[in-house]
């Protein structure tokens, strides 16, 4: 399983604990016999905890997130690499599934400080994505000093309700994150 780190590129995580737990079989939900002895219950109560999402680039990836149990997915485009390449993809994809869709809204990959152009582009993306009925939309627009564009990041939240929006990994790049959090609540994302 991969994560993004906080030094901007995606790593490989084992989780010991759960292995170490489930050596002699899983203990979850949906009819599984308990086999984790003394470590059932907090496998359990750890695995509940948590939403298993998948962030996809393609048709037959998400498919297969879908498939494998996944309660929700991030579809992207693009190479899901260190160069933040992750960008919006087609509706195909989107209509596809029948798990909730949470869609990357983003133009290019590189920093997130976009030009007028682009910033209608993400307005554009916002618009289909919201007119094929995704439960969500990860975005966020910064200024060249790597502080929270407020004013288009608000457009864009506004823009995208019903659906819940997720403020992206821009906010890691931000200089303050004590000021980030505070300009993400003011623009009225629900998460980051």
């Amino acid at each position: 399983m991969s994560i993004l780190t906080k030094y901007d590129n995606y790593s490989n995580v084992c989780f010991d604990l759960a292995l170490m737990l489930t050596a002699n079989g899983p203990s979850m939900d949906g009819g599984r016999q308990a086999r984790c002895g003394p470590y059932s219950s907090i496998l359990d109560s750890f695995m509940k905890t948590f939403l298993f999402e998948l962030c996809v680039e393609s048709l037959d990836a998400a498919l297969a997130a879908e498939r494998g149990g996944a309660d929700r997915i991030e579809l992207c485009a693009g190479s899901i690499s260190a160069d933040h390449a992750g960008r919006t993809v087609d509706s195909g994809t989107l209509q596809a599934l029948s798990i909730p869709v949470h869609v990357l809204i983003r133009p290019r990959g590189g920093n997130f400080v976009y030009s007028a152009e682009e910033f209608d582009q993400m307005r554009q993306q916002l618009q289909w994505v919201k007119e094929a009925g995704a439960a969500a939309v990860a975005l966020g627009v910064l200024m060249p000093d790597g502080r929270i564009d407020v004013a288009r990041s608000r457009e864009l939240v506004e823009q995208a309700r019903p659906m819940t929006v997720t403020f992206h990994r821009a906010f890691d790049e931000t200089p303050d994150m004590g000021v980030a959090l505070e300009a993400i609540i003011k623009i009225g994302a629900d998460c980051f």
